[in-house]
C-alpha cells in the first residue's frame, strides 16, 4: 500500500500460535501460522503474478534463515479487480537457541516484475516503519522437554531384539541444567530403562536412544511408552523435579 505505482494494498495480518505461547509472544518449539490477506484495489483490471514476501528482523539483523519457514515468499497467482486473496506463512518450530528479545515482522506485496516500481518508497523494498513486533520468551518455570519422537509410530514385531527409539531433548528453560534424567517405561515390556544428560545448555538440544527388545506373547497392536524428564537432576538427592 505504500508503493507508488500499482494497486496491491495488504489489508489484513493474524498470527496464530498454535503451541504454548501467545499471538505477540513466542516460546521455544511453537507452531506458526501468519495470515496475510491482499487486495486488489483496482476496480478494473486484474493484477498478475502477485508476490508476497516475509522477512524478520531483530535490531537492524535479518534473522529470517534462523526460522524454519514452510516458504520465504508465496505466489498467489492472479488477484481478480476489487478482490483478496491470503497468503500464509508457516514457521515449523520456533528455534529453541533463539536470543530473547523483540523480533519484526515485515510483509510486501507485489507483481512480479514490478517490484520496483510498486515498492519504490519501501527501504530496502521493505517499509522500514510498517511492521509486527513479537516477543521470544522463556518460561523460567519450564525446563526440559522431549519434543516430536522421531520414531513417531515404532513398528515391531514380537520377539524382535534392540528396536531403537529416538528422542530429541530439549532444554526450553532459562539456565543450563547439569544433569537430566530421562525415561522410558512400559510394563507389558517389562521396560524401566533411563539416560542421563550432562551439561544441557538452554536453548540446546541433545539426540538419544533407548533399545527395546519386544517380548514374544504380545495381544495387542499398539503399546503406549511413557516418557519422562526430570531436570536438577542429581544422583545424591531423594527427591527429582518432574516436567
Amino acid at each position: 500500500s505504500y508503493g507508488e505505482v500499482g494497486t496491491l494494498k495488504i489489508t489484513d495480518f493474524s498470527i496464530n500460535n498454535l503451541g504454548e505461547g501467545t499471538d505477540d509472544e513466542w516460546q521455544p518449539l511453537d507452531n506458526i501460522e501468519l495470515e496475510v490477506e491482499v487486495e486488489n484495489t483496482d476496480n478494473d483490471d486484474d493484477v498478475k503474478d502477485v508476490i508476497v514476501q516475509m522477512k524478520i528482523m531483530k535490531g537492524t539483523e535479518d534473522v529470517t534463515s534462523d526460522f524454519d519457514l514452510g516458504d520465504e515468499e508465496i505466489d498467489l497467482g492472479r488477484i481478480n479487480n476489487d478482490d483478496q486473496e491470503i497468503a500464509t506463512f508457516t514457521i515449523n518450530e520456533v528455534p529453541a537457541d533463539l536470543d530473547e528479545g523483540t523480533y519484526k515482522i515485515y510483509i510486501k506485496a507485489y507483481s512480479e516484475g514490478d517490484e520496483d516500481k510498486q515498492c519504490v518508497s519501501r527501504s530496502s523494498s521493505f517499509d522500514s516503519t510498517s511492521y509486527q513486533e513479537v516477543e521470544f520468551v522463556r518460561d523460567e518455570d519450564q525446563a526440559v522437554i522431549v519434543k516430536d519422537l522421531l520414531a513417531q509410530k515404532i513398528v515391531a514385531s514380537c520377539g524382535d531384539k534392540a528396536v531403537e527409539v529416538k528422542l530429541n531433548v530439549y532444554n526450553i528453560g532459562t539456565d543450563k541444567e547439569d544433569k537430566v534424567l530421562v525415561t522410558i517405561y512400559n510394563k507389558e515390556f517389562g521396560l524401566n530403562n533411563k539416560e542421563i544428560i550432562d551439561n544441557l545448555r538452554s536453548g540446546k538440544s541433545k539426540e538419544i536412544s533407548f533399545f527395546i527388545d519386544i517380548p514374544e506373547n504380545l495381544t495387542k497392536n499398539k503399546y503406549n511408552i511413557v516418557i519422562t524428564t526430570y531436570f536438577d537432576y542429581d544422583n545424591d538427592e531423594d527427591e527429582l523435579d518432574v516436567f
